[in-house]
């Protein structure tokens, strides 16, 4: 009797750490597969296959770039950014103003945006 095939995005931690853009350790994965069981949608990060985790690949890069605000990285602006990625959508956007409360309101517009298919 042949084994089931498994679904191409159900890769083990080393592969997951090798291809991540952001470079981290075993221990730091293993703790936020823990942490964090699931995606935005509810949907399960990983899965166990007696003591080793079979992670989703897409879903656990979806979880781990949430959108935030940050600074801009030249310093001869003092705007904010929104980086990150959002339902699978990947954004890298000004926020056109300093104030961090305006950049929220803006944050926000963006997330309904993309849940509405927009952007």
């Amino acid at each position: 009797m042949s084994q089931p095939a498994l679904p191409s995005n159900l890769v083990s931690i080393e592969q997951l750490l090798a291809v991540l853009p952001v470079r981290r350790s075993r221990r730091w994965m293993v703790q936020y597969l823990h942490k964090t069981k699931v995606d935005l949608h509810g949907r399960p990060l990983y899965r166990r296959l007696g003591r080793d985790m079979l992670i989703y690949l897409d879903r656990v890069i979806e979880a781990a770039m949430p959108l935030r605000i940050v600074a801009a990285r030249n310093k001869k602006t003092t705007s904010l950014y929104i980086r990150g990625s959002y339902l699978g959508i990947s954004v890298d956007k000004s926020c056109r103003t300093d104030r961090r409360y305006l950049a929220v309101a803006i944050l926000k517009r963006l997330e309904a945006a993309i849940e509405r298919g927009e952007s």
